[in-house]
C-alpha cells in the first residue's frame, strides 16, 4: 500500500521545507536587523553614560559641568557659596536632630548599651 501512495500535489515535503527554510530565514533576519538597532542604542546609550561620568557635578546647586574650567568658575561664585553654606546648615540641623532623637532613646533591655557610639558628622567645605 505504502509503495502505491502518490504524494498530494499541493504540498510535497521537499516544498514544506523549502517554505519552512524561507521563513525562518526572514524571521532570523528581522531579529538580527532588531539585534543591530539594539546595539546601536545600546552604543549610544554608553556613550551618553560615559559622557555624564566625565561631567563635573555639583550637588549643592544641582548642576553639572562639562569642562573643569566651568566647575571651577561655578565654585567661585556667589550663589554657589550661599547653597554650600545653605546645605551645610541643613545637614547640621538634621545631625542635631537625629542625636537628640538618639538621645531620648532608652533601651531598657540592655544595659550595657554604649552611649559613646554617635552618627558620624561628615564635614564638607
Amino acid at each position: 500500500e505504502l509503495a502505491q501512495y502518490k504524494e498530494s500535489q499541493w504540498m510535497s515535503f521537499e516544498d514544506f521545507e523549502k517554505q519552512l527554510d524561507d521563513m525562518e530565514n526572514k524571521v532570523k533576519g528581522d531579529f538580527q536587523d532588531s539585534d543591530q538597532d539594539d546595539t546601536i542604542n545600546e552604543n549610544e546609550n554608553d556613550e551618553e553614560a560615559i559622557d555624564d561620568m566625565n561631567e563635573l557635578y555639583c550637588v549643592a546647586c544641582n548642576k553639572s559641568f562639562k569642562s573643569d574650567r566651568a566647575f571651577l568658575n561655578h565654585e567661585n561664585s556667589r550663589k554657589h557659596k550661599e547653597f554650600v553654606q545653605l546645605m551645610k546648615a541643613h545637614i547640621q540641623q538634621e545631625n542635631e536632630e537625629l542625636l537628640l532623637n538618639k538621645d531620648e532613646q532608652v533601651d531598657l533591655t540592655n544595659d550595657d548599651y554604649d552611649q559613646s557610639v554617635q552618627l558620624p558628622i561628615n564635614n564638607q567645605s
